[in-house]
């Protein structure tokens, strides 16, 4: 059968791939069933992804980016992007000079002293499992960086309603509820003004 998602006020059903299930945010509950046991961590993970995403910035204690974090000299460094950008590529790359927090998902999380990057325990499907390597780290951030192709190397400083719109553009999902994508913006706009965010070409 097709995918399909449906939202009523926070409750959300779904069915995707071979899972499906409930996520009621307002009672914070979920209930999420797969085709066979194998499949069983995948579906959880998905939903406990997308838990993450919705209930972060309206609790206010953070964002989960679709995105690539690095720890390099001590301080975090966040690679974003659509699918093809070079998040995995770069992930692949860095292990000669730096920590590789995750591929797939990060914690931005916004404290007294700044922000932080903290790791998650979901890494992508198409990662091969000797690079999945799960830690519980974290570090003060350094910048965020919207990744690109292009044909000359360049780094720019995008002003924060740019740096808004290009994070926006790669976490769709936090836009499905009108009450999600406000939480979302005044988390956003926050982190923005704590740290640079660059675009990567």
């Amino acid at each position: 059968a097709a995918d399909w998602v449906t939202h009523e006020g926070l409750l959300t059903r779904f069915r995707v791939g071979a899972s499906a299930g409930w996520i009621d945010l307002a009672r914070q509950q979920a209930v999420v069933s797969a085709a066979s046991a194998a499949r069983a961590p995948s579906a959880l993970e998905r939903t406990l992804v997308f838990i993450l995403l919705q209930m972060l910035p309206r609790l206010g204690q953070g964002l989960l980016l679709h995105a690539a974090g690095l720890i390099w000299q001590g301080r975090g460094h966040v690679f974003f992007g659509a699918s093809g950008a070079g998040k995995t590529t770069l992930a692949g790359l860095a292990p000669a000079t730096a920590a590789v927090v995750s591929d797939e998902n990060v914690i931005l999380q916004l404290r007294a002293d700044g922000p932080a990057l903290l790791s998650t325990p979901f890494w992508g499907m198409s990662t091969p499992q000797e690079r999945i390597q799960r830690s519980n780290r974290q570090a003060p951030l350094a910048a965020l960086y919207a990744l690109e192709h292009a044909p000359t190397f360049s780094l720019t400083r995008l002003p924060p309603a740019q740096a808004a719109v290009a994070l926006l553009e790669t976490e769709k999902v936090a836009a499905e509820r009108a009450s999600s994508a406000d939480a979302w913006l005044q988390m956003a706009a926050a982190i923005i003004a704590s740290a640079p965010v660059y675009r990567l070409a």
